[in-house]
């Protein structure tokens, strides 16, 4: 089986980039060749890893900045290779782009991957859904919820963000090693993973930490990605004052989550993160806007709060939720109720090849 793979927005360490680094990373490669296109350049080692299976990576950076070009370039691609499958990871309409150059490529199987509720471009979004509807042959969507967003209700196959559980294992002896070098284990400690842009709401996220730290001064803000808005986050933290540190980005987010007390995450809008469930996994307590999937609740670990409730709510929320729920007891089944969900990667990966073979079958019958 011959699969394409394509990653629509920014390629780093987070959202998007993750779901499709773990598929490809625990697939079966004796079974399938799936080579990744990104608009831009790739982890050192996903890139070894892709070279040591035989699979090719390319880069066409040009797909907002000159459109035709790039479906021209893409179809030249995809007829080149005769891929069985074109797989598309995107967050709107605007997917239609990749997909008629699959098309145009002579692809028949071409699926269209959503990975959040929402738009931040609505108004090309609805000029290009009647055109989006005609070219893809499967829809994919990380959750229920995202799923109905774009296609039509119960249309859409809910792949879930499969995490390896072996990486996301709590060692207690790290994680008090970690506060050490980061001079927080008597601090209570507020993480957050995810890229800086608009959806996330680092901004009510700064304020729910300036609430806290009214009833708290021992607290730290971690905050783990990158992203447009990285900048502008950066001045307003540092009008706010306080212990608020900027950690960049890592391909062991696994060791980065240990040093969290409670995961806080304030987003206008969110498909199924994955970090959520590496969080879940270690132990750590996740509070979360009402606007992130209700599928996001795989332990006990996990609440929601209201969007619109004040940062006062918020941060009185938070800090009952860090006194009744500790990372060490939220981690002894953990791994089981994550596992029983189906959120176990070496599982998902496998089924993935299944439904692909079901969808090349239903668009070759």
């Amino acid at each position: 089986m011959k699969v394409l793979v394509i990653v629509t927005a920014h390629f780093g360490y987070d959202g998007i980039s993750n779901v499709a680094t773990n598929y490809y990373l625990y697939q079966d490669h004796k079974k399938v060749q799936m080579d990744l296109l990104t608009i831009n350049e790739i982890h050192p080692f996903l890139k070894e890893e892709i070279e040591k299976n035989g699979d090719r990576h390319y880069i066409l950076s040009y797909r907002n900045s000159n459109t035709l070009k790039y479906i021209r370039k893409l179809s030249q691609l995809v007829k080149a290779n005769k891929y069985d499958v074109v797989h598309i990871h995107g967050n709107s309409n605007t997917m239609f782009v990749d997909l008629l150059a699959a098309l145009l490529g002579g692809c028949k199987t071409r699926i269209a991957h959503c990975h959040t509720t929402r738009s931040d471009h609505p108004f090309i979004n609805a000029i290009l859904r009647p055109f989006f509807k005609l070219v893809y042959t499967g829809a994919f969507a990380c959750s229920v919820e995202a799923g109905e967003w774009l296609f039509k209700k119960g249309e859409a196959t809910i792949i879930a963000n499969g995490i390896d559980l072996e990486r996301f294992t709590l060692h207690a002896d790290y994680r008090k090693q970690y506060k050490q070098e980061l001079g927080v284990e008597h601090h209570l400690v507020i993480g957050h993973v995810g890229r800086f842009s608009a959806e996330k709401n680092h901004q009510k996220l700064l304020s729910i930490y300036n609430e806290i730290r009214t009833v708290n001064p021992h607290v730290t803000l971690l905050l783990w990605g990158d992203g447009e808005l990285l900048e502008d986050v950066k001045r307003q933290a540092q009008n706010i004052g306080g212990d608020i540190r900027f950690m960049g980005t890592s391909h062991e987010i696994e060791k980065c989550l240990h040093a969290i007390d409670i995961f806080i995450m304030p987003s206008f809008y969110e498909g199924l993160p994955l970090t959520l469930i590496e969080a879940q996994a270690i132990g750590i307590p996740c509070l979360l806007s009402n606007t992130v999937s209700p599928m996001a609740k795989i332990t006990a670990s996990v609440w929601f709060k209201d969007l619109e409730a004040s940062d006062e709510e918020w941060a009185n929320e938070a800090l009952r939720i860090a006194s009744l729920s500790k990372v060490e007891d939220n981690a002894k089944n953990s791994h089981e109720r994550i596992r029983s969900a189906g959120y176990d990667i070496r599982v998902k990966a496998a089924n993935l090849l299944k439904i692909y073979q079901q969808e090349i079958e239903k668009n070759h019958g």
